[in-house]
């Protein structure tokens, strides 16, 4: 009767651990549980940011590129008042050739298009001007 005894103890003991075990294993889980759903929010936030990132890199070129046409365009600007400054104030050849009648309105239009937008022209020819 005491081996009996003895095996229902050791028996009474080995479930009691195997109930700690099971609580510490539930424990165990709720802690990964909870790291688990922590990292999901890390995450949910990280692309979050990186959403707001590509959105800030997306406006930052949009900017870059509109600064880079204005530049482009005050480049053209100078260029122009350069050749009108050069060409007007300096009497280039097809001014002068304009003065004595020997281009026709026509032609100088050509020759300056680069320089300015024309927006009307005759077409007179001047060289019975002259």
């Amino acid at each position: 009767m005491k081996t009996v005894y003895h095996l229902m103890k050791t028996v009474y003991h080995l479930m009691k651990t195997v109930h700690h075990l099971m609580k510490t294993v539930h424990n165990l889980m709720k802690t990964v549980y909870h790291l688990m759903k922590t990292v999901y929010r890390l995450m949910k936030t990280v692309y979050h940011l990186m959403k707001t990132v590509y959105r800030l890199m997306k406006t930052v070129y949009r900017l870059m590129k509109t600064v880079y046409r204005l530049m482009k365009t005050v480049y053209r600007l100078m260029k122009t008042v350069y050749h009108l400054y050069f060409h007007v104030l300096y009497g280039h050849t097809d001014m002068r050739r304009l003065t004595t009648g020997i281009l026709s309105e026509k032609c100088v239009v050509r020759r300056f298009r680069r320089c300015s937008k024309v927006i009307e022209c005759s077409y007179t020819n001047l060289d019975s001007v002259a």
